[in-house]
């Protein structure tokens, strides 16, 4: 597992030409890191929009229907 502290030193800190070639590998691990982090983002979305859906569905499931 990468930690993402030592990325973002060796990426933006003041010595990051000292790891030369290995900063691509380097960008290409926090590149992959932020697209694990959006699919985490987009799964916790939908999982609280569903309970949302499900807690309202529930709460008016008794309520009647104001539609014509």
């Amino acid at each position: 597992m990468v930690i993402v502290s030592t990325l973002v030193t060796r990426l933006f800190g003041d010595d990051f030409p000292s790891y030369g070639a290995e900063l691509a590998t380097i960008a290409w691990w926090w590149n992959a890191g932020d697209v694990r982090r959006m699919v985490l983002t987009a799964a916790t979305l939908i999982s609280a929009s569903s309970a949302c859906r499900e807690l309202d569905r529930a709460d008016n499931a008794g309520a009647p229907s104001t539609s014509s």
